[in-house]
C-alpha cells in the first residue's frame, strides 16, 4: 500500500515539471517499443523453431522410409 502511494507521489512530482514530463512520456513510449519488439522477437523465433521442428520430423520420416544403405 505503501510503495503505490509513494510511487503515485513520485509520479505527481515528475509530471509537475514539462521537462521532466517529456523525459518521462519518451521514456514511457520506448519502453512500450521495446517491449513490442521483444514480442515480435519472441513470436519470429517460437514460429522459426515450430518451421524446423516439423521439417526436420518429415525429413527424418522421410531418411527412415528410404532406408539409407550406409
Amino acid at each position: 500500500m505503501e510503495d503505490k502511494t509513494l510511487e503515485r507521489a513520485m509520479l505527481e512530482t515528475i509530471l509537475k515539471k514539462p521537462k521532466r514530463r517529456k523525459i518521462y512520456e519518451k521514456r514511457k513510449t520506448l519502453l512500450k517499443y521495446c517491449y513490442s519488439v521483444k514480442f515480435i522477437c519472441f513470436k519470429a523465433f517460437f514460429c522459426s523453431f515450430f518451421i524446423c521442428f516439423v521439417f526436420t520430423y518429415f525429413l527424418v520420416l522421410q531418411i527412415r522410409e528410404y532406408a539409407l544403405p550406409y
